[in-house]
Order: structure tokens, then C-alpha cells, then sequence
């Protein structure tokens, strides 16, 4: 019997007509689901708010998600399908409603008690109930249906406000004016003398350019100018491929048909003919040359629009970054602005290498698909351009407890890999993706008698000093000089590791007394380890 009992899930809109209805059986039949399970269950087991969400749709549920109690929920799902009813509409439905042919007069009170539900009758004075039924009969009998609309859209509405809106209602009617705000607008949006005054264009929706499948299939070109300079190039002509963003500039005299033809004839000997050229509408653009040069090479024309630039959006865009750009390098070179044609070509450079956010990749790679090697900056971090020490990945590791790197000496590098040497002397070649900057070692207080070691500046694979002197008396550096060949003052007992290379007279005479430490030489040059005895 229970199966029976149970609703279906409830996916009323709110908005509908029926829905205060809908929602009333709807919700009758769930609590007579509750009361069904209280009785066969202890009352305080039955969850209800779990039970009404099991029963409502997920359109439903979004109006009851962040309630967390039964009450709360009901009274929201009740607000939203019960509207406040318009009481003096539904009186004066139930005073208009009339017999229809046919039908009997069981069906008509029938009828007339269903409208009455919706006039919400309730217990009111003698004085009261006299004043709402000269009220409904004073909306009935008006002869104008525009005031009779304006007081039946009010939801309450009494005998003495009923009669001063209708006043108010015919009182503007008869004068020609505007009844609300909302009338005012209306009225001034139509007057012809604030539609010239104060003029509202019309705001289509942005809608894209059409979009380039393939490099140099569309270019857009345009003029800058005319602008400072020292030599007879005052305009610059800007072309750029709308699918790879690659720009392409050349310095003009004169913004004439037949100066874009020689650009164009130079910028199609190295690329290959376009299929589209895009521009504005300016003279040159326009002359019959230039559309018959481009049209014996097979290549369409399009121009935009009169006064819409935004049309020819990507040039235009070219224009202020070129220009913002040569400004900067001139700065930078401390040059005047008439001499941009001096870094115009590393202008063109920087944009080309710039990573375009609307293609995730740049200019050159686009067009090109191959990496741009650049001299303006550096594609490696600082401590892999100088030799040094630095750390390696250790990809075989005997215990999990010995360390992820070893020191090893950077002889070399590129932008794919390098060539270390490791301690025991070997050199090999390792991605770089297995190298890591070394870094300083901390300063710490040591013995006066001991020699301070530069993790940095010295190998780390020589044996100690004492090893050193017993197999190698005179070791060899790297000069070819011996250890016997150095000057008198040299310490014996100092590692050869911190011999300094030859030093000048000046040098000499400003080295620091035997008594005072020596500052550690730093090396900045690898060594060649294949000239020591290791």
C-alpha cells in the first residue's frame, strides 16, 4: 500500500501557471508519505529533509541545497510556488463572471465558488465589507478599461486609494502626460531632439575576424607616419601575418601606390605570393596599380570599413608596439628620435621572439616552426654559462641513504647539454636536465693552521696536501712552471689547489704580510686535469 502512497518526483517551474496548484497536491501527497512512515517507524527516525530531497528534481533541489532543516526548506520550496494572490483581480473576476451558453446552473456555482478561493474572504466589520463592495463595484462600472487595468494590477487596494489613483489616472490621461517613470523614459527615448542631441549608436556584438588557416594566407598592412627622421624615410609601412603575428616593416619616403609595390615585390621575392591583402581604405591601397599588381600575382584584396580602424585591429595593434618598441631601444642607446631607423631591425627582433598569448607560441615559431636564437639575452641561467662547480644527478644510488647529487666540473654547455668532468676525472656528456647550481659554501671559523677551501673555486677531487708532497714533490701546474719554480715566500705546506696563477709586479708588491691570511682565490677558468698528477 505504501508504493502507492509514494509521489513522483516534483520538477514544477516556478514561472508556470499552475504551479502553486501543482505544488499544493504535490506537497499533500508527500506528507501523507511522512505520516505513513511515522506510524509504522518512531517518529523522531524519519529524517525529512533527506526524504524531501530523495523526492524533489535537481532544479528543485538548487532552491533548498544550503538548508539543513525540514522547516526551513518547506518554507523556501513555499515562497517560491505560492505567489501572493491578487485579491482585487480575483473579486472583480467573480463579480464579472457570467453564465455560458450551455451550461447548467450547478456548473456556474461551481465555478464561481473555485474563484472565490482566490479572493481571500475573511471576517471583517459591517463598514468594512460595504467599503470593498463599493470598491469592486466602483472598478466594475469605470468606462475607461486603461484606469480599470491600472487598479486591478494592485494586489490590496482600499476604497479611498482605489479612488485617488483612478483621479490621478484620468487627470494625466486627460492632460497628455506620462503616468511613471519608467512612461518618462519611454517618452524621452522617442523625442526626436534628444535622439539628435544625445544619440545612442547602436553596439553590435563583437564578432571575430576572419581567421587565417596557414601562414602568409592573410596580411594586413598599413601606414605610420609621417614621423621624425634624419634621413628622407619619414613613414613606415607595417605588414603583419594575421595567422603567425609576424611582423614585417619597411622605412618609406612617401606613402605612394608605387613605394607598396617595390615593399611588396621585396617581401613576396623571400615568402612566396599571399592569398589575401588587407587594408583600410586610404588612396594608396585603393589605386588601381596597386590592385592591378596584386591581381596579376593571383592575390585577393579586402579593405575596411570608412572611420573603423578596429576593422584592421592587428596592424593597428603593430603600429603602437613597434613604435613603443624602437622608443625603448632608442632610450636605452641614448639616441634621438629621429634616428629609429638604427633599431628598427631589433625592433622587428623583439616582437618576433615576444610570445603571442593568442597562439601560446612566437611569432617565429608559428612561421617558422623552429627555435629563434637570439643575442639580446641569455637562454641558460647565469651558473651554466661560466665553467664551475656544479651538482649532477645521481641515477644509481647503492642505499637510499647516500645523496641525490655528486659535484662534478662544468666544462661546457649549450641549450641542450653539457660536458662535465666528475671527480674521479672522466668527462661525459649529461642532459641538463640532470644539473643543479652548486651554490656557496657558509663561511666557517677555522684553524689558523689549516688553508680555507672555496667549494666553488677549487676541485674537490685532489688528494690532500700531505698525499700530494709524498708522491709528487714538484707537481706540475698548469703553466708548466713547478712547484720548485715559485718564489721563496710560497708555503710548502699550502695545497696546490690554492697556488695563484703568475701575478704582476703591481700585484706583487701589494700582497699581504706572511703574518695575515690570505683572501682564498677564487678560479674563474676549469681546469685541465689531465696535466696534474691525480
Amino acid at each position: 500500500m505504501e508504493r502507492f502512497l509514494k509521489p513522483e518526483r516534483f520538477s514544477v517551474d516556478p514561472n508556470s501557471l499552475n504551479a502553486s496548484k501543482q505544488w499544493s497536491h504535490w506537497f499533500r501527497t508527500f506528507n501523507n508519505v511522512v505520516f505513513s512512515l511515522q506510524q509504522h517507524q518512531t517518529p523522531d527516525t524519519v529524517d525529512k529533509l533527506n526524504l524531501l530531497i530523495n523526492y524533489v528534481d535537481p532544479s528543485v533541489y538548487e532552491y533548498i541545497a544550503e538548508c539543513t532543516m525540514y522547516e526551513a526548506a518547506v518554507d523556501l520550496l513555499k515562497n517560491a510556488y505560492i505567489k501572493p494572490k491578487n485579491e482585487i483581480f480575483a473579486r472583480h473576476v467573480l463579480a464579472t463572471t457570467k453564465q455560458e451558453p450551455g451550461q447548467n446552473l450547478d456548473e456556474f456555482l461551481q465555478k464561481l465558488r473555485a474563484l472565490a478561493k482566490d479572493c481571500d474572504f475573511k471576517q471583517v466589520t459591517a463598514e468594512q465589507n460595504k467599503n470593498d463592495f463599493i470598491r469592486d463595484a466602483f472598478i466594475c462600472g469605470l468606462s475607461s478599461d486603461h484606469i480599470r487595468q491600472r487598479l486591478l494590477a494592485n494586489n490590496t487596494l482600499d476604497l479611498v486609494t482605489a479612488f485617488e489613483k483612478a483621479r490621478m489616472a484620468h487627470f494625466v490621461k486627460s492632460k497628455n502626460l506620462p503616468y511613471s517613470l519608467e512612461e518618462v523614459k519611454k517618452i524621452c527615448l522617442d523625442c526626436k531632439r534628444c535622439r539628435e542631441l544625445k544619440p545612442s549608436f547602436y553596439k553590435p556584438a563583437n564578432s571575430n575576424l576572419i581567421k587565417a588557416t596557414q601562414p602568409l594566407e592573410r596580411l594586413s598592412v598599413d601606414f605610420k607616419g609621417p614621423l621624425p627622421s634624419s634621413s628622407r624615410n619619414r613613414y613606415l609601412l607595417t605588414i603583419i601575418d594575421e595567422y603567425s603575428r609576424f611582423p614585417f616593416a619597411f622605412p618609406c619616403a612617401d606613402m605612394s601606390a608605387s613605394t607598396v609595390v617595390r615593399c611588396f615585390c621585396q617581401l613576396f621575392s623571400l615568402f612566396g605570393m599571399p592569398q589575401y591583402i588587407h587594408s583600410d581604405r586610404g588612396s594608396n591601397f585603393m589605386s588601381s596599380e596597386l590592385k592591378d599588381f596584386l591581381h596579376s600575382k593571383g592575390i585577393a584584396t579586402s579593405h575596411i570599413t570608412p572611420y573603423n580602424p578596429r576593422a584592421n585591429g592587428q596592424v593597428e595593434r603593430l603600429n603602437g608596439t613597434l613604435w613603443k618598441t624602437i622608443t625603448f631601444a632608442l632610450k636605452s642607446r641614448e639616441l634621438r628620435i629621429d634616428e629609429w631607423e638604427l633599431v628598427l631591425l631589433d625592433s622587428l627582433h623583439s616582437l618576433r621572439s615576444l610570445l603571442s598569448t593568442a597562439t601560446n607560441e612566437t611569432p617565429h615559431e608559428r612561421i617558422f616552426r623552429y627555435n629563434r636564437k637570439s643575442t639580446t639575452g641569455t637562454s641558460l641561467p647565469s651558473w651554466l654559462t661560466t665553467p664551475g662547480t656544479v651538482l649532477m644527478r645521481r641515477n644509481v644510488r647503492p642505499s637510499k641513504f647516500d645523496l641525490f647529487v655528486d659535484e662534478v666540473e662544468l666544462l661546457d654547455c649549450n641549450p641542450q647539454y653539457a660536458r662535465v668532468r666528475t671527480q674521479d676525472g672522466k668527462e661525459q656528456t649529461v642532459a641538463l636536465r640532470h644539473l643543479a647550481p652548486a651554490g656557496n659554501e657558509v663561511a666557517h671559523h677555522h684553524n689558523p693552521d689549516t688553508v680555507s677551501r672555496d667549494t666553488g673555486s677549487y676541485e674537490n677531487c685532489q688528494p690532500s696536501c700531505m698525499d700530494m708532497q709524498t708522491h709528487s714533490p714538484h707537481p706540475t701546474m698548469q703553466d708548466g712552471t713547478q712547484d720548485s719554480d715559485l718564489p721563496a715566500d710560497t708555503s710548502r705546506d699550502t695545497c696546490p689547489d690554492s697556488i695563484v696563477p703568475e701575478e704582476s709586479e703591481e700585484n706583487v708588491s701589494q700582497r699581504p704580510e706572511p703574518n695575515v691570511k690570505p683572501t682564498p682565490f677564487i678560479r674563474t677558468r676549469a681546469y685541465n686535469l689531465r696535466n696534474r698528477e691525480a
